[in-house]
C-alpha cells in the first residue's frame, strides 16, 4: 500500500564512546508493512541531551530502507535521534553514549599557582579517549613532582573513585614552576605547570655559604637570610643577627653583629690564623640559628720565621704569610748566614742553601764556638729575611784546631781549666777528656762536671793530671752534645 511513515529503529540504543550504532530507517505504510519500492532520501537529525555522536546526515532507502551508522563521542545523558523526509511522518529514537575504555589521565587545574605553606588540590581524572570520564575507574594514581625550583609536598598515591583521584599539595619553597605528573600504568599521564610564591612565616636562619676556606689575610663574605620553614627569604624580616666564631684551629676577625634588610644580613669576616675549621654561628632571638665551617688557609708568604739555637745545633726556617702561617705550598731556596762575635759553620760551610720542603728548610750547625753572640739570617728573594741572635753553647772559648788547640793553661801539676758560654742556666756541664776519640772512655780519662751561672757561662776548676799525651774532649749538658770533638796535648800553652 501507500507509504505513510518511517520507523526507526532500535528505539533507544546505547553505545559507549567511540563505537558505532547504525539506525535504520523502514518507510512503512499505515500498519507497518515495509514500502519496498520506496527510494526516498532520509535525514537523520540529533538533537537535545547532552550525549553527543557523529555521523548524522542523509541516507537514501534502498527497498524501503535506510541506515546511517553513528559513533558516539561525549558520554550523558540520551539524545534524540530524529529520521525524517518530505511527505512522511518521521521516527525518533533515543540514543545514550555511554564512556569508552580508560585511555588517559587529564590532571587539573593545569597552572596553578600558590603562596608557601597554602594548599591546592590536584585533580586527576581518568577518562576515555574522547575526554569521557570513566566511572567506573578506580586506579591507583601517582602523583609526583619534578623539574622547576618551585617545591611542594604531599605528592604520592591516590586511588581513584567514580573516575577521579584527587591529592593536596602544599607548597614550599617560592620558584619557577614545578612539573606535577598524574600517572598510572596502561594509561597517558597528565602534567601540571605548579608554581610556589611568596613566603610564611620567620623560623629559621640560612647561612650560606655552608662551607668556606678563605685565605689568610683575605675576606669571606658569610651571609645570613631568615627564612620560613621552606626555605623562601621573609623579606620583611629585620632582625639583627649575631655571628660567632668558635672551635676549630682557624682564626678569624670581623666577628658581631649585622642588621638584616629584606631579609638578609651580610658579615666581612677576615681570615687570620691558618688550621683547621672554625664554625660560624649565626643566630638571632627566636629563630633557629644556623653554621658555617670556615677554614683558614695560609696566605702568600711574605717573611721567613727562624727558629733554633746553637745548643740544639739547628736552625728552622718557616716561610710564613703576613699574619705568622707557614705556607706549606712554598719551596723557595733559603740561604742561611750568620755574623757576630762568634762563629759558627753549616756543615763546614759559612752559608748554606736549602730548598724548603712543606714551607720549611733546616740547616745543621758545625763548630759554634768563641763565647759571644752570633746573628744567624735565613733569606729568600722576595721574602723579608728572618734573623736569630743566639750565644755559642757547649763549646770552648777560644776554640782552636789540631794545631792550635783549646786552652788548656798547664799549672806546675799539670791541670787544666776550661771556660765557655750560652750554655742553659743551672743545668751542669760536663767536659770528657779522653786519651781516644771514643766515649765515653775505656781508660785513662777524667770528668769535669761545672754548673753554668744564670747568664750561662761557666768556667771549671783545675782538671786532675793529666799524662803525657794527646786528650780529645767533649762537652755535654743534658741531652746535647757538642758537634766537634777537639784535641788538647798535654804542655805548655799552645
Amino acid at each position: 500500500s501507500t507509504a505513510t511513515q518511517i520507523v526507526l529503529t532500535p528505539a533507544t540504543p546505547s553505545v559507549a564512546s567511540g563505537s558505532t550504532q547504525v539506525m535504520t530507517a523502514t518507510i512503512a505504510d499505515t500498519y507497518g508493512n515495509t514500502v519496498t519500492t520506496a527510494t526516498n532520501t532520509i535525514t537523520y537529525a540529533v538533537a537535545g541531551g547532552t550525549s553527543t555522536v557523529t555521523g548524522a546526515g542523509n541516507a537514501t532507502a534502498s527497498s524501503g530502507v535506510a541506515t546511517k551508522t553513528l559513533t558516539g563521542v561525549v558520554a550523558g545523558t540520551a539524545t534524540t535521534i530524529t529520521a525524517s523526509t518530505s511527505g512522511l511522518a518521521s521516527d525518533t529514537a533515543s540514543l545514550t553514549v555511554t564512556p569508552g575504555s580508560a585511555s588517559k589521565i587529564v590532571l587539573t587545574p593545569a597552572t596553578p599557582s600558590i603562596a608557601a605553606a597554602a594548599t591546592q588540590v590536584m585533580t586527576a581524572t581518568i577518562q576515555d579517549a574522547n575526554g569521557n570520564t570513566v566511572t567506573t575507574a578506580t586506579n591507583t594514581i601517582t602523583f609526583a613532582a619534578s623539574g622547576g625550583t618551585s617545591t611542594v609536598s604531599g605528592t604520592g598515591n591516590a586511588t581513584a573513585a567514580s573516575g577521579v583521584a584527587t591529592k593536596t599539595l602544599t607548597g614550599n619553597f617560592a620558584g619557577t614552576p614545578t612539573t606535577i605528573t598524574a600517572s598510572t600504568s596502561g594509561l597517558t599521564s597528565a602534567t601540571a605547570s605548579f608554581t610556589v610564591t611568596g613566603y610564611s612565616t620567620a623560623t629559621k636562619i640560612v647561612l650560606t655559604p655552608s662551607t668556606a676556606s678563605v685565605a689568610s689575610g683575605s675576606t669571606q663574605v658569610m651571609t645570613a637570610a631568615i627564612t620560613d620553614t621552606y626555605g623562601n627569604t621573609v623579606p620583611t624580616a629585620t632582625n639583627t643577627i649575631t655571628y660567632a666564631a668558635s672551635g676549630g684551629t682557624s682564626t678569624v676577625t670581623g666577628t658581631g653583629n649585622a642588621t638584616a634588610a629584606s631579609g638578609v644580613a651580610t658579615i666581612t669576616l677576615t681570615g687570620n690564623k691558618a688550621g683547621t675549621a672554625t664554625t660560624i654561628t649565626a643566630s638571632t632571638s627566636g629563630l633557629t640559628s644556623d653554621t658555617s665551617a670556615l677554614t683558614v688557609t695560609a696566605g702568600p708568604a711574605t717573611k721567613i720565621a727562624l727558629t733554633g739555637s746553637i745548643a740544639t745545633h739547628t736552625l728552622t726556617a718557616k716561610i710564613q704569610d703576613a699574619n705568622g702561617n707557614t705556607v706549606t705550598t712554598a719551596t723557595d731556596s733559603i740561604t742561611f748566614s750568620f755574623s757576630g762575635t762568634g762563629t759558627a759553620t753549616f756543615d763546614a760551610a759559612t752559608t748554606k742553601a736549602v730548598t724548603a720542603t712543606s714551607g720549611i728548610a733546616t740547616a745543621t750547625l758545625v763548630n759554634p764556638n768563641v763565647s759571644g753572640t752570633i746573628t744567624f739570617s735565613a733569606a729568600a728573594t722576595g721574602l723579608t729575611s728572618g734573623t736569630l741572635d743566639d750565644t755559642v753553647a757547649l763549646d770552648f772559648n777560644d776554640q782552636g784546631s789540631t794545631t792550635s788547640p783549646a786552652d788548656c793553661t798547664r799549672s806546675a801539676n799539670t791541670k787544666c781549666v776550661f771556660s765557655g758560654g750560652g750554655a742553659v742556666a743551672s743545668t751542669a756541664v760536663t767536659i770528657n777528656l779522653c786519651p781516644t776519640n771514643s766515649f765515653p772512655c775505656s781508660s785513662g780519662g777524667i770528668t769535669v762536671s761545672v754548673t753554668p751561672n744564670a747568664a750561662g757561662t761557666w768556667t771549671t776548676g783545675s782538671s786532675n793530671s793529666l799524662s803525657s799525651g794527646t786528650y780529645y774532649v767533649q762537652l755535654k749538658q743534658g741531652s746535647v752534645t757538642s758537634a766537634t770533638t777537639l784535641q788538647v796535648v798535654r804542655g805548655t800553652r799552645y
